[in-house]
């Protein structure tokens, strides 16, 4: 594990006494060798939350225009990196026909996702959802989620 990751692991660390924690290109410098599973883990949240980030301020038009389409690009980058909250929100889409089409199917996928990583909202909405569904979407949906793998980067 790179130093400057232990560092600020120990109880105390923070920004302004650990050089390179606040440093989003650190990771990007250290050695091949350096570069461990925890590491990329990290990487890997950290750009699944920047994601989810930029979905909300497309979506709400925080700061930046607003524009449903690019929310969505944001949001599909998250959930396909194993977020859960942006699985959620890309499964709430779907059902809505919010930015998009209409899709029970894909809603349905996406709130599989999140409620297998524990999102309780998403097991209430899939319950909802089923009841709507027809067998063959019930059926299309559980392969799309049992054939979805996340992206590593």
């Amino acid at each position: 594990m790179a130093a400057w990751l232990l560092a600020a692991s120990h109880a105390g660390a923070s920004p302004q006494n650990t050089t390179e924690w606040g440093d989003p290109n650190a990771i990007a410098r250290l050695p091949a060798t350096e570069r461990s599973e925890d590491i990329a883990a990290a990487e890997l949240v950290e750009t699944r939350l920047r994601a989810r980030a930029l979905g909300i301020k497309h979506y709400t038009g925080n700061g930046v225009v607003k524009d449903k389409v690019e929310a969505l690009a944001w949001f599909r980058k998250a959930a396909d990196r194993g977020d859960p909250v942006s699985q959620f929100i890309m499964g709430a889409l779907h059902a809505d026909g919010d930015g998009v089409a209409e899709n029970k199917v894909l809603a349905h996928m996406w709130w599989s996702l999140a409620a297998a990583q524990g999102n309780e909202e998403a097991k209430g909405r899939l319950t909802a959802l089923e009841q709507i569904m027809t067998p063959e979407q019930l059926t299309e949906a559980k392969q799309r989620m049992a054939a979805w793998r996340p992206k590593k980067r």
